[in-house]
């Protein structure tokens, strides 16, 4: 499975690309720190990933932006967020924005990490 990771912030993408990356079936294809770098990666890539891991609140843009660049995707591509802001109304919003999921990064990090293996495993079954 193929990831694209949204974060502006070094200090936490690294250490999250490596979790992402030691998954079975996980390849962190590229890492983008703004919503600019990211949406245009995903119109130069639209065939390229399988997941997208974004960020709320990005030090240029918004993960808003990129949720919405996923719009119109195929059934087994993916958005979810991962965010420190994840009260209810965020998580109602990136839902509308086109979420498949909501992350906390302080208390959601095993339950993105199981989501992941889960859809690696559907992602394996219909490459099979």
């Amino acid at each position: 499975m193929r990831v694209l990771l949204v974060e502006d912030n070094g200090d936490f993408a690294l250490p999250c690309r490596q979790l992402l990356a030691a998954l079975r079936g996980v390849q962190v294809v590229q890492t983008a720190a703004s919503a600019q770098e990211a949406c245009d990666w995903l119109r130069a890539n639209p065939g390229g990933w399988d997941l997208v891991v974004v960020d709320l609140f990005l030090g240029q843009g918004h993960g808003f932006t990129v949720l919405r660049e996923c719009a119109g995707r195929p059934p087994l591509q993916r958005a979810v967020v991962l965010s420190a802001y994840a009260d209810e109304t965020a998580r109602q919003y990136a839902r509308k924005a086109g979420a498949d999921a909501f992350f906390s990064k302080t208390n959601e990090m095993d339950a993105l990490l199981a989501y992941c293996l889960q859809l690696a495993g559907e992602v394996d079954g219909a490459n099979r």
